[in-house]
């Protein structure tokens, strides 16, 4: 059985890259098992799940076993998920040929870098320090 605890503090632990690389390679892991599920209910159910649980995980380690001040963290969580979705891009270029399609998504393009930077980082960050407030609250009332 995996404790769930001891692994977020590993993952809190490892620095940003080594981070980002665990969640690109299961968040690239994860868009395997959807080639493979392609055009079921229930293939595209378990992906969505999938994705939404490694999500969790990546919020959960950087929100609360993390020492990051809160636009360093949303930064981060920007960055990690926008590596994640270049690199499917690029994959998407290199195994289907032809840059029409990764082009069209705009999340590779310098206008999504750049909305990924100024705009979606301190909205994150903000969603990180809403949490950390919000668990300070909620163990000053109980204890």
């Amino acid at each position: 059985m995996i404790d769930v605890r001891s692994l977020l503090n590993r993952l809190g632990s490892v620095p940003p890259f080594v981070l980002g690389l665990i969640y690109t390679a299961c968040f690239l892991l994860i868009r395997g098992v959807e080639a493979l599920v392609t055009g079921t209910i229930a293939g595209s159910m378990f992906v969505t799940v999938l994705s939404l649980i490694v999500f969790s995980l990546l919020f959960v380690t950087i929100a609360w076993f993390r020492e990051d001040d809160w636009l360093s963290a949303g930064a981060l969580l920007t960055l990690i998920v926008y590596a994640g979705v270049a690199i499917q891009a690029l994959l998407v270029v290199a195994f289907r040929g032809g840059i029409g399609p990764a082009t069209l998504s705009g999340a590779v393009t310098i206008a999504g870098a750049i909305l990924s930077a100024i705009i979606l980082a301190p909205i994150a960050g903000g969603f990180i320090a809403l949490a950390r407030k919000l668990t300070r609250e909620s163990l000053r009332t109980v204890s």
